[in-house]
């Protein structure tokens, strides 16, 4: 039957002061603390030494226990391991294998300056694709002629501004001028007078 958590305690032979014998206690609760040791390779046996809270009574460590591992055909050797394979030369080609560079950036990432040669040239034919999808449009016969309207004033006015104004234009040009600077010039004499 499972048991829960909670439910596991430690049981921890202590011996007695008055009586001189040993008995089974439960502990409740523990403390870790000093003096911690320097454990054997493979100990399983934590570094610290652990106490029954409140009583300070150390409760040592079940004895360790090691395992004892056979090498088989599916391990490797110390001298697998530490034999260099590689050799990395400039001159042999790149320094890590290509989908290296992908493990360690992101290969999605907006802000990646570097891409394949293969994504650039399909990113540039659907660009190219989506610009000509967006310029197609259906127009009817109506739509087209206020198209062509438009052009044509679109020209007109570049060819206008392109000529400058006109001799008429300029005489009325002058002539609003003269009449109002002139129309200053008299109410300031009047001011002047008045004044």
């Amino acid at each position: 039957m499972p048991l829960p958590f909670d439910a596991v305690r430690l049981v921890a032979r202590i011996t007695d002061d008055e009586t001189g014998f040993d008995r089974d206690v439960i502990v409740r609760y523990l403390r870790g603390g000093a003096p911690y040791y320097q454990r054997e390779y493979g100990s399983n046996l934590p570094r610290h030494t652990r106490y029954i809270a409140g009583e300070e009574i150390m409760i040592p460590w079940p004895e360790e226990q090691f395992t004892d591992h056979e090498l088989g055909d599916f391990d490797t050797t110390r001298r697998d391991v530490e034999e260099v394979t590689h050799t990395p030369s400039v001159l042999s080609g790149p320094p890590l294998p290509p989908g290296v560079i992908d493990e360690l950036r992101d290969k999605f990432s907006k802000t990646r300056l570097l891409h394949d040669p293969e994504w650039v040239a399909t990113k540039v034919v659907e660009d190219a694709r989506s610009a000509w999808w967006e310029s197609r449009k259906l127009q009817s016969p109506l739509e087209e002629l206020h198209e062509m309207k438009r052009e044509q004033s679109r020209q007109q006015n570049e060819a206008r501004k392109q000529a400058g104004p006109s001799e008429e234009t300029l005489q009325i040009i002058k002539q609003t001028q003269a009449t109002t600077w002139g129309g200053h010039e008299r109410a300031r004499k009047v001011q002047r007078v008045d004044g």
